[in-house]
C-alpha cells in the first residue's frame, strides 16, 4: 500500500527520533571528541550541532504538563456532523454498551424478533503473536450464547471471502468455545454491512452458507455470513435499518435506540468532547505508529552503518556498545538490508 505524505513525513521524525536517542546513549559513555573523531563512530557521521542538542536535551528537566482542557476543533466538529452509523469509528463509540441498538440491528438484519442479547463489545482485539491480530468492530452475545460480529466497510474491496474466514476462526479460537467439548461449539454470525451493493443485485442481503456438494443438506457447522447492503431503499425493516445508517441528522432517525446516541454525540457537549477526543487520540495513534515503525527502520540503518567498520560480535558484546543494546536479530535485519 502507497504511504501518504503524512505518513512518510512521522516516519522521517521516527528515523530522526531514533538518530537523537542513540547519540544521547552513547553520550552516556563515551564524549563528545570521541564519538566526533575516533574511527570505531566515523560512520555514524555525527556533528557538533547534533552533540550540542543531545546535550541539552538530556540538561533539560522534565515537566509534567497541566491536564488540558478539551477542545474541540472547527475540523472535528465538521467531520461529527457529517459523522453516520456507516463510520465505523461512529458507529462503535455508538453500539458501545449499547444493547438495545445493536439487538435491533441484529433483529432486523436476521429478521428474528426473539433473539435476545445479553451482553455487547465493541473495538474487540484479538492479538496473534504468530500473524496478523484482528479487530471486530462489534462482537454480541445473545441469551443462549450465540455470537454475532458486526462489521462496517465503506470500501469493498475488504468485502473478501478470506477476511470472513478470518473473523470467524479468531471468534472461534476465543469465544465460541469454552470447554474440550467442541459439540457446544455456539453458532457465530459475521453481519458486514457494505455502504455500496456490492453484488449489484439490488438485494437488501446475500448469505453465505456451507453445503454439501450436489445436495440441498447444510454442512451445520455453525458458522453464518450475511452481506447487507446500506444502499438498499425500501419501504421495510432492513430498508428502513439502512436509512438509519445513512443519515447524518438524528431527528430525522427512526429507531430510538439509534438515534438517541447519536443526538448525544452529535448535539450536546459532552458528547461532541468525547468524539473530538476520539478523533485527536486516532490521529495520534496513527502519528505515533508512523514514528515508531520510523524509529525501527532508524536504528536498524545505525547498525547498518555500524557493521561498516564492525563485526557482529562486537556491536553485541564490547562494552563500548552494550548501551545500545543491540540484538542478532537487529544485526540479521541490518546485514539483509545492506545486501
Amino acid at each position: 500500500m502507497k504511504k501518504t505524505p503524512r505518513q512518510i513525513e512521522w516516519e522521517k521524525k521516527g528515523r530522526a527520533d531514533e538518530r537523537l536517542r542513540t547519540l544521547k546513549t552513547l553520550l552516556t559513555i563515551h564524549s563528545p571528541e570521541t564519538l566526533l573523531k575516533d574511527p570505531k563512530f566515523k560512520a555514524l557521521g555525527y556533528a557538533q550541532p547534533e552533540i550540542n542538542a543531545a546535550l541539552e536535551t538530556q540538561k533539560k528537566p522534565r515537566v509534567k504538563s497541566a491536564r488540558k482542557k478539551t477542545v474541540v476543533s472547527d475540523a472535528n466538529r465538521e467531520m461529527i456532523r457529517n459523522f453516520r452509523l456507516l463510520d465505523d469509528i461512529f458507529m462503535r463509540r455508538v453500539l458501545r454498551d449499547n444493547v438495545q441498538g445493536v439487538q435491533d440491528i441484529i433483529r432486523i438484519v436476521l429478521q428474528r424478533q426473539d433473539l435476545n442479547v445479553v451482553s455487547v463489545r465493541t473495538e474487540v482485539d484479538y492479538p496473534n503473536l504468530l500473524s496478523r491480530g484482528v479487530r471486530l468492530d462489534v462482537l454480541a452475545k445473545d441469551d443462549v450464547g450465540n455470537l454475532y460480529n458486526i462489521e462496517i466497510q465503506r470500501d469493498s474491496r475488504g468485502l473478501t471471502p478470506k477476511r470472513v474466514r478470518y473473523n470467524l476462526s479468531a471468534i472461534d479460537w476465543n469465544d465460541a468455545l469454552s470447554d474440550d467439548d467442541f459439540e457446544k461449539i455456539v453458532e457465530t454470525w459475521v453481519i458486514f454491512i457494505s455502504e455500496k451493493d456490492v453484488f449489484n443485485n439490488g438485494a437488501p442481503f446475500v448469505d453465505v452458507e456451507r453445503y454439501f456438494v450436489g445436495t440441498d443438506v447444510k454442512f451445520g457447522d455453525g458458522q453464518h455470513v450475511r452481506f447487507v447492503s446500506a444502499a438498499y431503499v425500501a419501504d421495510d425493516p432492513i430498508g428502513n435499518l439502512m436509512a438509519n445508517f445513512r443519515e447524518t441528522d438524528p431527528d430525522k432517525m427512526t429507531i430510538p435506540s439509534l438515534a438517541k446516541p447519536v443526538k448525544i454525540l452529535k448535539s450536546t457537549k459532552i458528547g461532541v468532547e468525547e468524539m473530538s477526543s476520539t478523533l485527536d487520540e486516532m490521529r495520534k495513534k496513527e502519528r505515533e505508529g508512523g514514528r515508531e515503525e520510523g524509529r525501527e527502520e532508524g536504528r536498524v540503518q545505525t547498525i547498518g552503518l555500524l557493521l561498516a567498520s564492525h563485526s557482529p560480535e562486537t556491536l553485541m558484546h564490547d562494552p563500548q556498545f552494550l548501551p545500545l543494546g543491540v540484538t542478532q536479530a537487529e544485526i540479521d535485519a541490518a546485514l539483509a538490508l545492506n545486501r
